[in-house]
């Protein structure tokens, strides 16, 4: 008999699952649980469409001219109105780098670079 334990919601919330799957040809899909389900997926040609479930569905196709700055505040700055409790700003500029804030139930800084590259710097004791 295997008994699995299951995180509280307060560890969920500082530790998400997170499945990752990333090939030669730059496909990843990530998927991250929590209070907002969102799936982001992003292939080679630089399009991407994000789905995010929560008080509001959005999808954003971005192609390959790989210029776009959106900024989305449920409250005053806006470019694009979204309706909502969730806040989040993303800004995407032409050296394909991102970073998305989103604020809400859980805070999460994601920053995606093209190279696809992840360096991790340890120190040795």
């Amino acid at each position: 008999m295997e008994l699995t334990r299951k995180p509280s919601y307060r560890m969920e919330l500082t530790s998400k699952p997170r499945t990752k799957i990333q090939d030669g040809t730059h496909k990843q899909t990530k998927i991250q649980d929590g209070p907002d389900k969102q799936t982001m997926i992003q292939d080679g040609t630089d399009k991407q469409t994000k789905i995010q479930d929560g008080t509001d569905k959005q999808t954003m196709t971005q192609d390959g001219t790989d210029n776009q700055t959106k900024i989305q505040d449920g409250t005053d700055k806006q470019t694009k109105i979204q309706d909502g409790t969730d806040k989040q700003s993303m800004i995407q500029d032409g050296t394909d780098k991102q970073t998305k804030i989103q604020d809400g139930p859980d805070k999460q800084t994601m920053i995606q670079d093209r190279t696809y590259k992840q360096t991790s710097k340890r120190k040795n004791c």
